[in-house]
C-alpha cells in the first residue's frame, strides 16, 4: 500500500534477464515520472488480490489439447465468460447423471428392449 491507504498493483513482464514494467497510465492520462527504472520484487508474493470465494480449489490438471481447445473455443463463440467455469459445470453435469442408481438404469435399458420387441 501507499502512504494513503490505496493498494498499488505493479504489471510486469520478463524480457531476457531483466523485468519490464507495465503502466497503462497513459490511456487514463496520467504520467508516471516518478516510475523507477528497477524494482525489487524480493518481499513481492504472488497471486490474486483479492482472494478467491472458499468454494474453488486451486488444482493443476493436464487436458488434452484438443479437450482444452474445444472449451475455450465455445466461450469464444459465446461472446466471452471464462473457459474453466464451463469444464466445472460439464464436470458437474457428468457427475449428476452418475448419480442414477444402476437399478434405474437397467430397468430403462430393459424397458426400451420390451418395447423395441412388441
Amino acid at each position: 500500500m501507499d502512504g494513503f491507504g490505496r493498494i498499488l498493483v505493479v504489471v510486469y513482464t520478463w524480457r531476457g534477464d531483466s523485468i519490464r514494467i507495465i503502466s497503462d497510465g497513459k490511456r487514463h492520462g496520467q504520467r508516471f515520472d516518478n516510475m523507477k527504472a528497477k524494482y525489487d520484487f524480493g518481499k513481492a508474493r504472488r497471486g490474486a488480490v483479492v482472494p478467491p470465494s472458499g468454494k474453488k480449489v486451486r488444482i493443476t490438471i493436464r487436458l488434452d489439447r484438443d479437450v482444452l481447445d474445444w472449451f475455450r473455443t465455445k466461450v469464444e463463440n459465446q461472446g466471452g465468460g471464462n473457459y474453466q467455469t464451463m469444464i466445472n459445470d460439464a464436470l458437474r453435469a457428468f457427475i449428476g447423471h452418475q448419480d442414477h442408481s444402476l437399478e434405474e438404469m437397467l430397468r430403462r435399458v430393459v424397458r426400451e428392449e420390451v418395447k423395441k420387441a412388441s
